[in-house]
């Protein structure tokens, strides 16, 4: 699969992050000391000041983060994607932050529309309602976080802009739109009873994204010209995520280098080598002589 994403985008974003949390932090730590001068009316102004400034930074900060930050335990949704449809060929192409959707795949079934939620908790979708059910700590986590909102209207209003972009650059083909609702949190639970089958985790996102495909398929050509059409309106900063390079196999035999053998010519031109002296103890024993045998013709006699 070929994966098209706005690495600009993302890098702005993440800097904003980087840049805003830290602003938001070191504001609202201002806006306490200030605070504890009750006395001083200047000082209690700027307390307000500051904790206002730290509120919008930090909430803001922890927004972008959220979104545009890859984390260990929450990879950005571009990654989680990637991830989960990394087996498909090279017939699918992946749009991150580049058309008016924000990730659209394209294959020769036509153009999916995948909406990615991060939300935690509890999601809940019955009789078509959502809702989203989070304990103290993970609401309070949440205040500066996306909404979970209306993911089928969401979704609608994307596969909409994305039809009014096909219509308009390839008016002569009818390129068949879908979409998949995709929650990517690995530790959100999900509680979904009577609603639409478009709904995915990353684990089981190719089969939930095959029967919404259809069945009607493009042509070489067909295909060439929609995704030639979606390239241009690509933004220009997106750039293609290279692939990982596949390792070289090694040789079946590796070579040796030959051992470096001395002879004894050498090491007579080397020089005179050390002679081995034997150093006794004064305390080893001394060891006896053994007599020599006396010949066999002096035994017989």
């Amino acid at each position: 699969m070929r994966v098209v994403t706005n690495e600009k985008l993302v890098a702005s974003r993440t800097r904003w992050a980087r840049t805003l949390m830290p602003i938001g932090l070191v504001a609202l730590l201002a806006g306490f000391v200030f605070s504890l001068q009750i006395g001083n009316v200047q000082a209690q102004v700027g307390s307000w000041v500051a904790l206002v400034i730290g509120i919008f930074a930090s909430t803001i900060g922890v927004n972008l983060a959220d979104k545009w930050m890859s984390l260990p335990q929450r990879p950005r949704a571009d990654e989680s994607l990637e991830a989960s449809l990394k087996t498909l060929d090279v017939r699918h192409k992946l749009y991150n932050w580049t058309l008016p959707a924000e990730h659209v795949l394209l294959s020769p079934t036509g153009a999916t529309v995948l909406l990615v939620k991060k939300q935690e908790g509890t999601i809940q979708c019955k009789n078509g309602k959502w809702r989203n059910k989070l304990g103290p700590r993970l609401w309070l986590a949440s205040i500066s976080r996306e909404r979970l909102g209306n993911p089928p209207r969401e979704m609608e209003g994307e596969m909409d802009r994305v039809r009014t972009l096909l219509k308009n650059s390839v008016p002569d083909l009818d390129v068949p739109v879908n979409g998949v609702i995709v929650l990517a949190n690995p530790q959100a639970k999900l509680e979904i009873e009577a609603c639409d089958d478009t709904i995915a985790t990353p684990a089981d996102l190719k089969d939930k994204w095959r029967p919404t495909a259809g069945t009607r398929r493009l042509t070489d050509s067909e295909f060439k010209r929609v995704e030639e059409a979606l390239d241009q309106v690509s933004e220009p900063n997106a750039q293609p995520v290279p692939e990982k390079p596949a390792r070289r196999p090694g040789p079946s035999s590796p070579t040796r280098t030959p051992a470096k053998t001395t002879t004894r010519s050498a090491r007579k031109d080397a020089g005179p080598s050390r002679s081995r002296v034997s150093v006794r103890s004064r305390f080893s024993r001394p060891t006896r002589a053994k007599p020599p045998k006396p010949p066999r013709e002096a035994v017989d006699k």
